[in-house]
């Protein structure tokens, strides 16, 4: 799979160290982490009968192998021509360009997939109209396993369902995967910037070699020329990380955690209150162990008196407070302000 990152507008492999672009935040262990959709360009991807209906989802997770996560909905089109491209979401149809966002990086791998898929077999009025309904949710992103039981209107709840069906069963245009790593030597770089994920069919040396990407994260040749125009036919996938805090997206993590749950009830009845009893057991499961892990802090720094160390114990201190919501963060700090033998 070629992957590659925007070095000053050049390619270059992600594995190599990259030039830190003072239009970004640098990612860093304790800031946020924003990962997002720029830019899609289709490819030759056509329906036998002309315009094509197109899906592109995405999963994301911190940590280990083991597991995917949830995936989330990122664009629904039709109409989509040969060799189209889409850089401006719009609210025209349904498109959100959140990947992964955690208010607090804690340094671990992050691991991504961008898909697209035909969903011609929903059809083209099938498809406006369940992205309709879903731009009205309230929503900030919207999860696959979401479609199969969220309240839409009852003219488009069929469609929800048949799309999570279809989901697995479509034609796929891409499907590509990408791993990166912050401060960990021989593997690609998490870092701040764009990054472009190619189907890949496409060779990486003759990409480097042909095409740099443009401010309008377009991939062109030397003389501006769009990749299309020299001779590249593959779809790519443009994202771009940055280390800026996004209030909007703050329970995204709880939300994916949510749904994780939610995808053990899919074959029975799911309905919005287990959703959002679900959602509240995990949102209160990850506030307490945040606490427990200041308090276990707290002790750690009242029993040490190494300045280095207590230092470093009130940078992860600080880090895990970014994750706990407002109104908790005044009532915990008054509490480990106590010294540790108070009543």
């Amino acid at each position: 799979m070629p992957v590659f990152f925007s070095d000053k507008g050049g390619l270059s492999e992600p594995e190599k160290v990259h030039f830190a672009d003072p239009n970004y935040e640098q990612v860093a262990i304790g800031k946020p982490l924003y990962v997002e959709i720029l830019h899609v360009a289709f490819g030759d991807t056509r329906d036998m009968f002309g315009k094509a209906e197109v899906l592109v989802s995405s999963w994301a997770r911190l940590g280990g192998a083991g597991r995917s996560g949830p995936r989330l909905i990122n664009v629904m089109r039709t109409g989509v021509d040969e060799f189209d491209h889409l850089s401006s979401f719009g609210a025209a149809e349904y498109a959100n360009p959140l990947v992964f966002y955690t208010p607090s990086y804690n340094g671990e791998r992050l691991h991504l997939s961008i898909e697209m898929l035909e969903i011609d077999k929903l059809r083209a009025d099938g498809v406006k109209r369940l992205g309709e309904a879903l731009s009205g949710l309230s929503q900030l992103a919207v999860f696959a396993s979401e479609l199969a039981f969220m309240s839409l209107a009852p003219e488009v709840l069929g469609l929800g369902r048949k799309l999570y069906n279809l989901l697995n069963r479509n034609d796929q245009v891409l499907l590509e995967r990408l791993d990166l790593a912050f401060n960990e030597p021989d593997l690609k770089v998490l870092t701040s910037g764009r990054f472009v994920l190619v189907h890949k069919e496409q060779s990486a040396s003759a990409i480097l070699k042909k095409f740099k990407l443009s401010a309008g994260s377009e991939l062109v040749t030397s003389d501006g020329r769009p990749a299309e125009e020299a001779g590249m036919k593959s779809p790519y996938v443009v994202i771009r990380i940055n280390a800026k805090e996004m209030p909007e997206y703050r329970d995204f993590e709880i939300d994916s955690a949510a749904q994780d749950e939610l995808r053990k009830f899919l074959n029975g009845v799911v309905t919005d209150e287990l959703a959002e009893f679900v959602r509240s057991g995990v949102r209160d499961t990850a506030n307490l162990n945040a606490v427990l892990k200041l308090m276990r802090l707290k002790k750690e720094l009242d029993g040490t008196h190494d300045d280095g160390r207590r230092r470093a114990i009130v940078q992860e201190a600080q880090n895990e407070m970014r994750r706990l919501p407002d109104e908790l963060n005044n009532l915990v700090l008054s509490v480990l302000a106590a010294p540790a033998n108070a009543a």
